[in-house]
């Protein structure tokens, strides 16, 4: 006749499988963030690659001075289709927020991406609802007294027209929460008047108050 588990086999296979958990979680845990933090560099070297792409392409709208910077954000890029809509964070599985900033830098006859990123925890549902290219061009990102002015502001069809400044109007509206700690968001709103229709675009740009 077989015999259970005495009271002391039983504690001894308790204790080994809490060793064991003690043991395999953190290890399990790190796997996890590892493979997260992974992808997470994969996602923004995806959106660098594509916002590198997008200045290469429309280079002859980008200011010609080395060193230059132009913003855009992230919807510019997934309206342009050269970043998927429904990219997201691994981390915390939130989308990338369409007014993630993009700054792009130029050296030489290139530029370079630096990311200023939100998540968000929905997307626009509005697909390449754009029908012009706004950027916001500046020499420094966190630098220089003139970020305010409308001709910082480079509106375009995507043929590559630029339009003269008679073509559109450019608010700057001083939001009062700040997105990113740190910094305030300015918002660029352009409203461009074709062909009796009105349409109306923002730019953001994080400043250091």
């Amino acid at each position: 006749m077989k015999k259970g588990f005495t009271i002391v086999e039983l504690i001894s296979v308790i204790a080994i499988i809490g060793l064991l958990a003690i043991l395999i979680i953190p290890n399990v845990k790190n796997m996890i963030e590892n493979s997260e933090e992974k992808s997470y560099k994969v996602q923004i070297k995806s959106i660098k690659d594509s916002a590198e792409s997008f200045a290469n392409e429309y280079f002859s709208l980008f200011p010609k001075e080395n060193d230059a910077s132009v913003t855009v954000d992230l919807k510019l890029l997934k309206d342009l289709s050269f970043i998927d809509y429904k990219i997201k964070n691994p981390k915390n599985s939130k989308y990338f927020s369409d007014d993630s900033l993009i700054s792009l830098t130029r050296k030489e006859n290139t530029y370079k991406a630096t990311i200023y990123l939100r998540d968000s925890k929905k997307i626009s549902n509005l697909t390449k609802y754009r029908k012009h290219i706004v950027m916001l061009k500046e020499k420094n990102l966190y630098s220089g007294s003139n970020y305010k002015s409308a001709s910082n502001i480079v509106v375009s069809n995507f043929d590559e027209l630029i339009y003269p400044n008679t073509k559109y109007s450019v608010a700057v509206i001083n939001e009062p929460s700040t997105i990113n700690k740190g910094f305030q968001t300015i918002t660029y709103t352009v409203t461009i008047i074709e062909d009796a229709q009105t349409y109306v675009y923002t730019v953001k740009r994080d400043e250091k108050p």
